[in-house]
Order: C-alpha cells, then structure tokens, then sequence
C-alpha cells in the first residue's frame, strides 16, 4: 500500500491544486483484498476534468503501481456532490469503508436517501441477474470461467443482499453457504472441479432469483 501512497503524492505533484482527493476504498479497506485477485480502488476527485488529465494520470503511473491492478474512477467534485440520489449503495459503502489518501475527504457529514438505495438495489439485481444468465450461456464449458465469473460476481451479489436486509429493515432468506463457498474460492481455501462450480454456479442463479422476489414482496 506505500507504493499507492507514494503515488498518490506524485500525482499531486504533477497535476497540482487541480487534483482535490485521491480516495481508496473496497476490499482494500474492509480487509478483505487478496493480492492478484482483487481489485485496489481508487477515486480521484478533480476541479476540471477532461481526458488529458486522465492520459497524465495513466503516463504517471509506475510499474509497481500496476501490479496492484488499480481500478481507478474519475470525478470533477461538483459531479461527485450531485451523484448522491445515482449512486446510494456505492457512497455508503465508501463513506463507511475508505482512507482519503490525499487532499480533502469529500465522504465526510453526507448521508444517503433509503428510497433510493432500495432503487438502486433492484436495479442492480435485475441487471446482474441477466449477466449471471448470458455468462453461464458462454461459459458454462470453461472450468476457468466459471470460477473467475463466480469469484467477481459472488461477492458483488452477498453485498447487495446484504445492503438490501437493511433498507428492508429484516433478513432475507437465503442458502449463505453459498456465498461462504464463493469465498473459500477466492482464498484458495477449496478447489472445485468443473461439474462443483456449474452446481454453484446454479445456486446463486436461484438465490438471486430468490432475492428479487422477497424485495418485489415486501
């Protein structure tokens, strides 16, 4: 992590007053980044933005900065204010998991709109829902597809399901060991033969069926 820090100070450098944040957040923050298998968010908060800014950023960064696979996304931080009512679920799980790395935190006093998480948490379902169905149509003959798929997609949907038991305000039902198996995947606890991932695979497709189905209700 000091390489991002570092980093983080060179762009400042480079780009000057302009750059406003550089914020880390995921599964860096929650304690739950495995090396070569997550991703290392980065949010970076500008006065203006246009795609030359964006090249400078991809020419400044090191090698050593790569390897960490970076997912980066780019703000102006007057799109960053209005965006609260879009994107519910992803401030609220960066205002309650993140470390400002530089600048000022723009996740500080800000609170999100219940009814549009519940929004958001459907529309996220449904549209992963039909992911879930065109991957398994191209996929479900590569064993290495499937647990590449099951790995991203697993942990993505026990997030929204359990975003959902609390705009709901009770548990929903589900299988966890599903997700629990999704997990020991991705920490190489277990290994899976082709035939165990297409099951899993399987199971989370109606689990997430399921899920829909108890928010439509309730």
């Amino acid at each position: 992590m000091e390489n991002i820090v570092q980093w983080a100070k060179e762009l400042k450098q480079a780009l000057g007053n302009n750059l406003v944040s550089v914020i880390l957040y995921g599964s860096a923050t929650r304690g739950e980044y495995v090396r070569a298998r997550s991703d290392l968010n980065l949010m970076l908060v500008f006065k203006k933005l246009d795609l030359g800014h964006i090249t400078q950023v991809g020419k400044l960064m090191r090698r050593k900065v790569r390897k960490q696979l970076p997912q980066m996304v780019f703000w102006t931080e007057d799109e960053l204010a209005n965006a609260w009512d879009v994107f519910p679920l992803e401030f609220e799980d960066i205002m309650e998991n993140h470390r400002c790395l530089l600048g000022k935190d723009p996740f500080t006093k800000r609170k999100v709109d219940k009814k549009h998480m519940r929004y958001q948490i459907e529309f996220e379902l449904r549209s992963k829902l039909i992911n879930v169905r065109d991957t398994w149509l191209n996929s479900y003959r590569n064993k290495y597809a499937l647990e590449m798929f099951l790995i991203k997609a697993g942990n993505s949907f026990d997030y929204l399901i359990r975003k959902a038991d609390t705009v709901l305000g009770k548990k929903l039902v589900i299988p966890q060991d599903v997700f629990d198996k999704i997990k020991k995947l991705k920490k190489k606890e277990i290994r899976l033969k082709r035939g165990e991932l297409q099951g899993l695979f399987h199971q989370l497709h109606e689990t997430v069926e399921s899920v829909i189905g108890q928010i439509d209700k309730a």
